[in-house]
């Protein structure tokens, strides 16, 4: 059983997690639990000494001693960037491998290994999804800006790959992660979380957040694929953090290019709060911070609001719990 969080094989399980050892009040690490005895109980290995935590856990179908847990830690500025973890003998010993980042904030959500070449990995992460060829040693980076939450391999197809992304639908890619087309027709809810194939009825399904759980059917070869045209992605408008909160909270956001940006915050009612931005931002990330105020100066009070960003061109927006 693999959910994205573990991984469970024979009678060895192996989990990767957030970890926080509240009695000792130390920061969690990155770090993996083993059992040998069906859960019955479990051993502890610490991956890194750096503040961090694991995403996702994948092991080869050939070999299941050759495992790979990914997620991040954090740098001297409190930014997360990539972690990646390999172990050849079972959990017994783990390395860590270097994987070159686009920019800081970086995280692996997960970790797949193509069933049919062991030694091409795909890291699904918040820049995209990175390739290796050779287990590991180098990577490709991405070709495509996405904020990859889980990756599925087509099993009749070699280097077929479906992408499911927070905030951008579903992606596929047909030579191996070289290039990457949007497969979003009929989905009205692009913040995907969970993706599966159904591979007797070649019937690809996509669990979404609040939108439900959506299908499409799949081709079953390279030929018969209906033609996809990538569509760029213009910014991407991340869960303000933190979420519910009280105080204030924080509001980012990254442009792939020069952009007039507006951000405000609306009640659900749909009235203007604030108005946090207008004008003209430069490519790459940005963070604002709401007060919890209204424009006009008083608390704004408990409930749901939105913060909605725009661009000349179009929109986005995330929904935020302000609680007094």
């Amino acid at each position: 059983m693999d959910n994205g969080n573990s991984l469970a094989f024979g009678s060895i399980f192996q989990a990767g997690c957030w970890d926080h050892d509240a009695n000792a009040g130390t920061a969690s690490v990155p770090s993996v639990f083993k059992s040998t005895n069906d859960g019955g109980s479990w051993q502890r290995t610490t991956l890194s000494t750096s503040e961090g935590e694991i995403k996702s856990l994948a092991a080869q179908s050939s070999n299941k001693n050759i495992m790979y847990a990914g997620g991040f830690t954090y740098n001297a500025s409190r930014q997360s960037v990539y972690a990646l973890f390999k172990t050849t003998n079972g959990g017994t010993n783990w390395s860590a491998l270097s994987v070159p980042g686009a920019t800081s904030w970086d995280e692996i959500r997960c970790v797949l290994i193509d069933p049919t070449n062991n030694n091409r990995i795909y890291l699904g992460g918040t820049q995209g999804v990175l390739v290796s060829t050779n287990g590991g040693t180098n990577w490709q980076p991405p070709p495509t800006y996405l904020r990859v939450t889980c990756l599925v391999p087509d099993g009749k197809v070699a280097n077929k790959i479906y992408a499911g992304t927070d905030g951008n639908g579903v992606y596929v890619t047909t030579n191996g992660g070289a290039g990457w087309a949007e497969l979003n027709t009929g989905l009205t809810t692009k913040q995907v979380q969970c993706m599966d194939i159904d591979p007797v009825n070649n019937v690809l399904y996509a669990g979404t957040t609040g939108g439900g759980v959506f299908r499409t059917s799949i081709a079953t070869g390279v030929e018969d694929e209906p033609p996809f045209t990538e569509k760029p992605v213009q910014f991407v408008l991340y869960q303000n953090f933190p979420n519910p909160f009280n105080a204030s909270t924080s509001i980012r956001f990254r442009l792939l290019q020069n952009e007039e940006v507006s951000v405000r915050i609306y009640d659900g009612e749909g009235r203007a709060v604030s108005h946090l931005a207008d004008g003209p931002f430069a490519a790459g990330e940005h963070a604002l911070v709401w007060n919890g105020r209204a424009a006009n100066g008083p608390e704004a009070p408990t409930g749901v609001y939105f913060i909605v960003l725009e661009t000349p061109s179009t929109r986005s927006v995330k929904k935020a719990l302000l609680m007094k």
